[in-house]
């Protein structure tokens, strides 16, 4: 895999191929973003689009050294809170006396410097964390994606004790990560 400076030289070169494996690799992740702050699937899924038009059509204007990913992820905030401010002003949601935790929470939500490496870490960390038997149950939920059941089955435990050890570990992860709670799913799927 190719370092992200040179993914941004080759898409600063109009590479297509280059900017297909970078829509590829960080479509999903983008709209995973978008539906913690705007719930219409339609609507998250314009916005990411939006997000690599505008990478494409801006793509002479990035630096070699530019954190793509910060920067997607900047440009998908910018356009949730876009939206999120024209639905206020055309009154279609009532905000009341007080604008929503949600739209404070994405105005103070800082992913200009998003390093991905780093977010990983604290992941790995987390689950380092986590007692043994903790750590398997959680990747049997997460990764392997069965089902309470099945898990406790597997190990021989019961299903209360398989959701004793999630939300364990959940409060773990809600702890070591409540900066970086919007982006939690989508790096939970890039975890190997």
């Amino acid at each position: 895999m190719l370092k992200e400076s040179q993914l941004v030289e080759r898409i600063n070169a109009g590479d297509e191929a280059y900017f297909k494996l970078v829509f590829d690799t960080y479509y999903d992740r983008v709209c995973c973003f978008t539906k913690e702050f705007v719930s219409e699937e339609v609507i998250t899924e314009e916005i990411a689009q939006g997000v690599f038009i505008k990478l494409w059509e801006g793509r002479k204007r990035l630096s070699p050294d530019s954190n793509l990913m910060g920067w997607l992820f900047t440009v998908a905030k910018n356009d949730c809170l876009k939206y999120l401010r024209q639905l206020k002003k055309e009154r279609v949601l009532d905000f009341s006396s007080e604008e929503p935790v949600l739209l404070k929470a994405l105005e103070s939500f800082d992913t200009s410097n998003l390093n991905l490496a780093e977010l990983n870490q604290l992941i790995v960390a987390s689950i380092e964390e986590l007692s043994p038997r903790c750590r398997e149950v959680f990747e049997l939920s997460r990764k392997a994606e069965l089902k309470n059941r099945e898990i406790a089955e597997q190990l021989g435990i019961s299903e209360k004790m398989v959701e004793a050890h999630i939300s364990k570990a959940l409060k773990v992860f809600r702890s070591n990560l409540k900066d970086y709670l919007p982006l939690l799913a989508i790096l939970l799927m890039t975890i190997e």
